[in-house]
């Protein structure tokens, strides 16, 4: 619809009972990614998490960008892609069942999204829009005996592209000392952190605390670069 809220209309059909949320516009405004819900008899839900992309311009066809990542649905599953760590060790603890959290790149056609386990943890990936070159940038160091691996989260890119901020629950990192605790819990909770790194995944570091539970931690880049 228009700024004002006139000429509104329908982008996106069925299926029904199926939600769709977390828009992303593509350079140009022909194409939009988001996150759609997918029946999935083989979980308590009923259902896990995907990204799409709808053409609107032309036939408006619309696909699963992370379609294939059940490569066969065994019991048990067989994934086509995995989260891994810092030492290339799959992250057993943070399957690749759902996707969500696209944000497509102001100045091409990559879109970056979260991929995991909702609930649970999962990392930040690369995608080109027709469904190639699917890469994962965050990989995290193991964690101590008996804790999770973290999550990183909600990925945003510069106005060129050249970086991304994410939100991230990691608690291994030299960085400053909260402010305060994040909630007046018995047991303070760790705030959530928000990072930075290069579009490649590299030079990961530290620019400012969130709140506590950090996801959604969506930021918004200034537009002007």
């Amino acid at each position: 619809m228009r700024p004002d809220g006139t000429n509104r209309r329908q982008l996106t059909y069925g299926p029904p009972g199926l939600d769709k949320r977390l828009v992303t516009w593509a350079p140009g405004g022909q194409f939009i990614a988001y996150t759609q819900d997918k029946r999935d008899s083989g979980r308590p839900s009923g259902r896990h998490s995907t990204v799409w992309v709808t053409k609107l311009v032309g036939n408006k066809e619309s696909h699963e960008l992370t379609a294939g990542f059940i490569c066969n649905p065994g019991p048990p599953p067989e994934f086509c892609f995995h989260n891994v760590d810092a030492d290339g060790d799959v992250i057993d603890g943070q399957p690749v069942l759902d996707a969500g959290a696209a944000f497509w790149s102001p100045t091409g056609n990559n879109i970056i999204f979260w991929s995991g386990l909702e609930g649970i943890g999962g990392q930040i990936w690369s995608i080109a829009s027709n469904g190639k070159h699917r890469d994962q940038l965050t990989f995290p160091a193991k964690p101590p005996s008996g804790q999770r691996y973290p999550n990183n989260d909600d990925p945003r890119w510069a106005p060129d592209a050249k970086k991304i901020v994410f939100s991230t629950n990691r608690q291994n990192e030299q960085v400053p000392a909260p402010p305060a605790p994040c909630i007046p819990n018995p047991v303070p909770v760790p705030c959530g952190l928000m990072f930075v790194m290069n579009a490649d995944g590299s030079d990961q570091h530290f620019v400012a605390w969130n709140s506590f539970s950090p996801f959604p931690g969506n930021a918004a880049w200034h537009p002007v670069p």
